[in-house]
């Protein structure tokens, strides 16, 4: 640290010894730059404050079906409706800023130099978002309040036009948007009937979503397979009974007990299915799982019927055979057997059914999520532009039911403040730029004297020597300054202090008297114009 501040010591002493450049450059530049400041045409401000409602009867409506208009965008149509070309070349036709302009491409310049001077505010509270400053600057306060004033009454003229226009303006609007949204509703509908016809049967419907009907089909399965496991079980415990009974009883045990049997097992159960099989026919066809399983019974009794009949006719028993198939426990126990045989086929066919559909739903579980989503997009924005359709129906009717009055007006315009100036120029702030044009004299005097010392160096002490030769230093000789010399030197830092001190005060008496300077100044240019 102690070595930095060496070296900007030895720095700041050696160019300490231009300072007599620097010090003329200060002046040069200052009374350049005071000059200039002098010189810059003074600029007024013309202000208006207005009260335009941008949210009356056409922003209401659009309010209620969409979003309502921000502050930013309000300032847009405000700024659109004031600074629109037509109204741009009307004020400047009004006012005589044509005459600026002798070209096509110097009118295009004053026109856009026009939009860009014009600023529209509004304020920043609820209260004040419908108040609008509208400013405009020139060199010449008059024109500046004409143009404020020619902007302001032609957009009076263009928010009576809107009045007149206003109930064909929202008629107009809410047209054009129920044919907008009626395409959209169109569209939307023949989106989702083409989807439904691609995806019949893959749809959520009354019984839930697929992994609804998936539980469902499972638990119906697993019903279905206990209810086979219990008849199994039935219909082995009656073949256990069977194997313990004898089909014919004992020679002589029909007198007995009283009991003639006028048919075989086999016949009876035979009769028995075909009663049953007509009933199912009453409700179901043929193609069903339990008259097929019925079928299949009676086509292995039957061939049952034939075989026994074909041994009676051989053991030439004739019709005592058959009475002697007699036994009514064998008889009761094999038509059971017989009853829980086809129960338990129409169960199998049944238990295939739902595991064809358990494993068709297992395939589809991939894609059935992806077209359930689909289905509820399309359904939600058919919603969507359905219910915004109905509200523009019943806001077009409510707006042909209303009365045309002053509730339908499109722009609602008041001046609150017409257009005014204040005496005093708003630009430049000359006090402020006359200090800024000293610092920089002063800075650009002291960058001359450095670059007067990079240009012509020396050594200022010890250390700098050291530092460039690399070599030791012994000793030093110091200065002796003569009478003469500590005179001259006394001359050059009076002379060099009051060049200083005169240069500050100049700087005081520019700000001071800058009006009087101006008015010189203006009177010089006007000698020189003419």
């Amino acid at each position: 640290m102690q070595e930095l501040f060496q070296i900007i010591r030895s720095e700041v002493i050696g160019a300490w010894r231009f300072r007599w450049v620097a010090m003329i450059v200060a002046w040069l530049a200052c009374l350049g730059g005071w000059i200039f400041v002098i010189s810059m045409p003074d600029i007024y401000e013309a202000r208006a404050r207005v009260f335009v409602d941008a949210d009356s009867r056409l922003a209401a409506v659009v309010g209620e079906v969409g979003a309502s208009p921000s502050v930013s965008s309000r300032v847009f149509v405000v700024r659109q409706a004031m600074l629109g070309l037509p109204q741009l070349e009307r004020v400047a036709r009004e006012t005589d800023l044509d005459l600026r302009a002798r070209t096509d491409a110097e009118r295009e310049a004053l026109l856009n130099s026009l939009r860009e001077r014009v600023g529209i505010r509004t304020g920043r509270t609820a209260e004040s978002k419908n108040l609008y400053s509208i400013t405009f600057s020139d060199r010449d306060r008059e024109m500046a309040i004409s143009v404020v004033q020619t902007l302001l009454d032609t957009f009076v003229e263009d928010v009576l036009k809107l009045k007149e226009a206003g109930v064909e303006e929202v008629e107009g609007y809410l047209e054009e948007q129920l044919e907008h949204y009626t395409g959209l509703l169109t569209e939307a509908e023949s989106a989702l009937a083409e989807f439904k016809k691609r995806n019949v049967g893959l749809l959520p419907g009354e019984s839930g979503g697929i992994f609804e009907r998936l539980q469902a089909e499972m638990d119906a399965l697993q019903a279905l397979r206990v209810d086979l496991r219990i008849e199994e079980d039935r219909r082995n415990e009656l073949r256990r009974q069977l194997s313990s009974e004898t089909p014919n009883l004992p020679p002589g045990s029909e007198s007995a007990g009283g009991v003639v049997a006028p048919s075989t097992p086999t016949e009876s159960a035979i009769a028995q299915l075909e009663t049953r099989r007509s009933a199912l026919l009453l409700s179901y066809t043929e193609r069903h799982p339990d008259v097929l399983a019925i079928d299949e019974q009676l086509v292995q009794l039957y061939e049952t019927r034939r075989r026994e009949q074909q041994a009676l006719l051989n053991s030439g028993s004739g019709m005592e055979g058959v009475a002697n198939a007699s036994n009514p426990v064998y008889q009761s126990s094999q038509i059971a057997l017989n009853e829980a045989s086809v129960k338990i086929a129409g169960l199998r066919s049944q238990v295939a059914q739902r595991e064809t559909a358990v494993r068709r739903l297992n395939g589809q579980i991939e894609t059935i999520p992806e077209i359930e989503a689909e289905f509820t997009k399309l359904t939600r924005d058919y919603a969507q532009y359905q219910s915004l359709y109905d509200e523009l129906l019943e806001q077009k009717e409510r707006e042909r039911m209303s009365t045309v009055g002053d509730d339908r007006d499109v722009v609602s315009f008041n001046v609150v403040e017409p257009a005014t100036s204040t005496l005093e120029p708003v630009a430049p702030m000359r006090g402020f730029l006359l200090l800024v044009v000293l610092v920089v004299g002063i800075g650009a005097g002291g960058g001359a004297a450095y670059l007067f010392h990079l240009f012509n160096p020396v050594f200022i002490d010890v250390g700098s020597l050291r530092r460039v030769t690399m070599r030791p230093v012994l000793g030093i000789v110091s200065k002796t300054w003569l009478e003469r010399g500590r005179a001259v030197r006394r001359l050059d830092m009076s002379s060099f202090t009051v060049a200083g001190v005169g240069l500050f005060a100049a700087f005081v008496c520019m700000v001071l008297l800058q009006d009087y300077a101006v008015d010189l100044m203006q009177q010089i240019r006007f000698e020189l114009a003419s």
